[in-house]
């Protein structure tokens, strides 16, 4: 078995060999939103699977109100069969 990395994960594990990333901010719930990202910013449901975004695991906020809309939306669904307790956005 291979191991599994999550987006967030891989990224920091790239930026720890000298691989540029996009900056981003894991979070788990609208208490850990911070307004520090320019809009429009896109919220993403860290499960390991594939196809996340025709799922509806990818959300565009083009504000702070949508940013936490979408991570409302989003936090503690099953996406694919995996369960989103982590979001990140960008």
């Amino acid at each position: 078995m291979g191991m599994i990395l999550l987006e967030y994960d891989a990224k920091v594990v790239m930026a720890e060999r000298g691989i540029r990333v996009a900056r981003g901010a894991l979070v788990r719930s609208t208490a850990d939103l911070d307004v520090d990202f320019a809009p429009p910013m896109m919220v993403k449901a860290q499960v390991p699977v594939g196809g996340r975004g025709k799922a509806g695991g990818v959300i565009r906020a083009a504000d702070a109100t949508a940013l936490a809309q979408a991570v409302g939306r989003l936090t503690g669904t099953t996406i694919k069969g995996g369960c989103v307790d982590a979001l990140s956005r960008r």
